[in-house]
């Protein structure tokens, strides 16, 4: 199902405050300079941007995610600044929020990824452990054909039913291993600041469990 249709069976608009997490190093008081950002920005038609989803999972990602931050630690050894306070964002881990402003959410973006990517085994393995290697529920409720386990890594998974009460149940539970993914990534890259002698600190409305009250909008 894409936004709009997906707009389209909801009654009224919904406002969710921004969740987006921001990512800060430093004591407040000074000034940023610059901040690392971990997660790309994406350029849409008519010149907008969004900021892109990745493979939590992915070597590369991480590689990536510690490039980042050993430049702005450079740079902050350049400038001969103990500490450096910065800002940068994530796109939000909430379903409603993404599904009303974007045409992309976290557990859509994971599972529709290409079968060798770690995400997307991740999410197979997921699914197949939330119902117990039943393929034939599986099959029934994601519209899937998997006569074997590995077929699911074949399929796109690009026209699932978002409005499907119990899809919804898995996708709230599989973004919470996301956002516990998230946290265990985050807390490697403050040991790799420390190293640094950089203080690197999350300040995430990302954790606010709004999600659990406007869930009901997601599943009319």
């Amino acid at each position: 199902m894409n936004r709009r249709t997906f707009l389209g069976t909801i009654p009224f608009l919904v406002t969710v405050a921004p969740l987006s997490a921001r990512v800060a190093y430093g004591s407040e008081e000074e000034l940023p300079v610059e901040f690392p950002q971990f997660f790309r920005w994406v350029s849409l038609e008519g010149g907008n941007k969004q900021l892109g989803f990745e493979d939590l999972w992915d070597p590369q990602f991480q590689t990536q995610c510690r490039s980042v931050l050993r430049q702005s630690c450079q740079n902050n050894a350049i400038r001969g600044r103990v500490a450096l306070s910065v800002e940068g964002q994530i796109p939000a881990l909430n379903l409603t929020q993404s599904r009303l402003e974007r045409e992309m959410d976290w557990v859509s973006f994971t599972r529709q990824l290409p079968r060798q990517a770690p995400g997307k085994r991740q999410y197979v393995r997921y699914l197949l452990h939330r119902y117990g290697d039943n393929l034939n529920r599986i099959n029934q409720r994601y519209g899937t054909r998997a006569k074997r386990a590995s077929d699911l890594l074949h399929h796109p998974f690009v026209r699932v039913n978002w409005q499907n009460r119990q899809i919804f149940k898995d996708d709230q539970v599989f973004l919470q291993i996301m956002r516990n993914r998230w946290d265990a990534e985050f807390k490697s890259l403050q040991t790799t600041a420390s190293a640094h002698g950089l203080h690197l600190f999350e300040e995430s409305g990302a954790k606010t469990e709004l999600a659990d009250r406007q869930s009901r909008f997601a599943i009319i």
